[in-house]
């Protein structure tokens, strides 16, 4: 008979099922912060509604048979990046096309990296109750709810598939940490750097050399074909990401070495400058990153993320952005390396031969700090980033600028604009093509043909309407104020976008259905 794992409570009166525990919470938090995505998206609240509505997109033509294709981009959204992922993405759209499904597959995928949490906690103490009580405390974290909270990017997923590399590393599984690699070099073409990590780490644990081997010459060869073949086929310069992390002389990948290498005490400057490692210990609960730091051997996984972030300059510090790309394996070894120094603290107590009872004691003080450290996060300024940094100069509401707190009720309430764009998108035939911009861009991504008003979709198609023709489509509808409600436009301001709209009206291209003090809404004369 298979012995299955229960943890007992009141004396032994009482077992739980840890299956029983497990399910629960990942089917908790999934439901849980499916709704508030549900409801954070219908308030049309949203950071970065190109990226979401692309992604969207992307998810939804991938299901349909057209491969990471986007209508508003007219060409595939690679968004400097190759996203593999999205071929599995897509086997749940066709079970349901809709950007919900997003919504679900983030949180369950979030959720579900805590079963790796409970098995590598449960070997290192060899106990099935630190097992648990490390699995809620991870489903508690405050920045696995902000990545959550923000905006989606495909390098989020990567999540669960880094804890089981790590759990599969410890086994010295070779196989499946094989798959899960895998899986993980498919949500974003520079994880292979953490990848490869793991063959440097081997060297000096002493592993076999296929340890050794395959995560430096996968993660390397995957890197390279991506960098230099795939991601230049797609239009992208050769590691075009690179811009962001360094000056403008250094924007290649070569020229980005060689200036660490020529360079090394600026680079440490930058690195180690005040508001990088703040920023750094700000991702978690400062007591909790300074323990934490003390399990350097798990921390040496995600070393090119944290080089990664720290070489960026100030102007990319604190963007949703860099918030969501950076942070997501840094999370991952920050909690775990957390979970190695508790195993620590307990083997250095245990060694110190006091009574029982003082052990004990104080081993429980010590993990109820942790619960109190974690909860209290989800209290008071737990945006880890500067919301309005991409809105400087740009009127935004009030509310907005006050909220500090992703479960801020703001970011969750429909109000009557709100209301009213829903109604205005609903009277838009389905397979109409629209044109939308700001944060209606999300509301509108699950339909076959949209347009970015006033940029991409507006360019001059010279191969398919002749010179000087733009692609109008059949509705555009569109905020005054796209800004003023959090989400922002880089390249058309609001009074562009109006100027435009108010020249197709003049020009008798469109009639003008609705317009008042918040929307524009216009359709093509026949």
């Amino acid at each position: 008979m298979v012995k299955r794992d229960t943890v007992k409570f009141n004396g032994g009166y009482q077992r739980i099922s840890v299956y029983a525990i497990l399910f629960l919470g990942i089917g908790g938090y999934t439901v849980f912060f499916t709704a508030l995505q549900v409801i954070k998206y219908r308030t049309l609240f949203t950071l970065n509604p190109i990226s979401l509505a692309g992604f969207n997109q992307v998810a939804i033509n991938t299901a349909r048979g057209i491969p990471f294709y986007c209508s508003f981009s007219n060409d595939v959204f690679a968004n400097n990046h190759f996203h593999l992922i999205f071929i599995l993405l897509a086997l749940a759209y066709k079970i349901y096309p809709h950007i919900y499904t997003l919504f679900f597959c983030v949180s369950f995928a979030l959720g579900i990296g805590g079963v790796g949490i409970y098995l590598i906690t449960k070997k290192l103490f060899s106990s099935i109750r630190m097992g648990v009580f490390f699995f809620i405390v991870y489903l508690l974290s405050p920045v696995l709810h902000f990545i959550n909270f923000v905006d989606f990017r495909p390098i989020v997923l990567s999540i669960p598939f880094f804890i089981f590399m790590v759990y599969f590393y410890m086994e010295e599984k070779f196989i499946p940490f094989f798959v899960f690699s895998s899986l993980f070099l498919m949500c974003q073409e520079h994880l292979a750097f953490c990848l490869m990590m793991f063959g440097i780490s081997s060297i000096f644990r002493r592993k076999s050399l296929q340890w050794i081997l395959m995560p430096i010459i996968y993660g390397g060869a995957w890197f390279i074909v991506t960098a230099t073949i795939i991601l230049p086929s797609l239009g992208y310069e050769i590691y075009r990401p690179l811009e962001d992390y360094f000056r403008g002389e250094r924007n290649s990948l070569a020229h980005g070495c060689l200036w660490i290498l020529e360079n090394p005490l600026a680079a440490l400057k930058i690195m180690f400058s005040s508001s990088h490692i703040s920023y750094l210990a700000m991702i978690v609960n400062p007591a909790i990153f300074s323990m934490a730091i003390f399990s350097p051997e798990i921390l040496v996984f995600a070393f090119p993320t944290f080089l990664e972030l720290l070489l960026r300059t100030d102007a990319y510090q604190f963007t949703p952005d860099l918030a969501t790309t950076s942070i997501s394996p840094i999370f991952v070894c920050l909690f775990l390396a957390l979970v190695h120094s508790y195993k620590k603290i307990f083997t250095a107590v245990n060694s110190l031969k006091l009574p029982s009872a003082i052990q004990i004691g104080f081993k429980k003080i010590i993990l109820l700090a942790l619960v109190s450290w974690t909860c209290t996060g989800n209290l008071g300024n737990n945006l880890i980033f500067d919301k309005n940094s991409r809105e400087k100069g740009v009127d935004i509401a009030e509310k907005f600028k006050r909220a500090t707190n992703m479960f801020d009720p703001v970011f969750y309430t429909i109000e009557e604009d709100d209301y009213l764009a829903w109604r205005l998108i609903s009277a838009i035939p389905v397979e109409a093509s629209v044109a939308t911009r700001g944060d209606l861009l999300p509301a509108l991504s699950n339909r076959a043909r949209l347009y970015e008003f006033g940029r991409v979709g507006f360019q001059k198609k010279e191969k398919e309407v002749g010179v000087g023709s733009y692609l109008l489509p059949d509705y555009i509808i569109f905020r005054r104020k796209t800004c003023f409600y959090g989400a922002y436009n880089d390249e058309i301001d609001d009074a562009m976008a109006l100027d435009f709209a108010h020249r197709l009206i003049n020009e008798h291209t469109y009639n003008s259905v609705v317009e008042n003090d918040t929307f524009v809404f216009l359709k093509r004369n026949p």
